[in-house]
């Protein structure tokens, strides 16, 4: 009878973690090659009324060298008149409940010479979260890295951010700033994610000696 303690703790963590994981609608493998346009939930098939997400400058999905499947998304200055650009998700069926903590992350990648693209240049490459409030226009705060241009080894760039007083909405964003004409900024395995609470997290570790107890009392009869 001892042991029946067991699966009610586990069906009590399982109530109490909230989210993990990534909560974006879809990843670039929705789109096709060399247009953004059909890129699902950054450009299109979005709900009535407004839009889960966007971009802007230049931008593109290509299949050169996607770190997984085989798509990526681009931000490039080809024609000389985008300097600055990017991509934007907002997560929609998940609250940004003041207080919640959210880590964004993505893989990106760039040409350095030794691809045809020439070398790719730019002030920075931003990765953030920005937090919205209900009425999905009115930014109430948002948290940044910024990094240099990678190279040609795909490198993981990620944020993590506290949500505000009066946040409601957590969006991504990939950013290029400054860019040069040559070569382009890539990224794959884009993700907005969740992170448990607090509670949580110490429910779960409680869960995880409560199963090695049970363990050492089996071992001891």
């Amino acid at each position: 009878m001892k042991n029946a303690f067991l699966p009610i703790l586990v069906g009590i963590l399982a109530g109490v973690v909230v989210v993990y994981g990534d909560l974006l609608n879809a990843s670039f493998e929705d789109a096709q090659q060399d247009t953004a346009t059909n890129t699902k939930y950054w450009a299109w098939d979005v709900p009535p009324g407004w839009t889960y997400g966007g971009y802007w400058g230049e931008v593109d999905v290509r299949g050169w060298r996607a770190y997984s499947g085989t798509n990526e998304a681009t931000i490039h200055n080809w024609g000389g008149g985008a300097p600055d650009g990017g991509w934007w998700q907002t997560v929609t069926d998940t609250v940004a409940n003041p207080g919640s903590i959210w880590v964004a992350s993505a893989w990106g990648v760039s040409d350095a010479g030794n691809w045809g693209g020439g070398v790719y240049t730019c002030v920075s490459i931003d990765i953030k979260i920005e937090f919205y409030a209900s009425d999905h226009s009115t930014t109430v705060g948002a948290v940044t890295n910024s990094y240099d241009p990678p190279g040609e080894t795909w490198t993981y760039m990620a944020v993590t951010g506290t949500a505000p007083a009066n946040s409601y909405y957590a969006r991504f964003v990939m950013a290029a700033v400054g860019q040069g004409t040559s070569g382009a900024f890539q990224f794959d395995d884009a993700s907005l994610a969740l992170i448990p609470e607090p509670s949580a997290a110490a429910l779960l570790g409680l869960g995880g000696l409560v199963t090695v107890a049970f363990r050492r009392r089996r071992r001891m009869r």
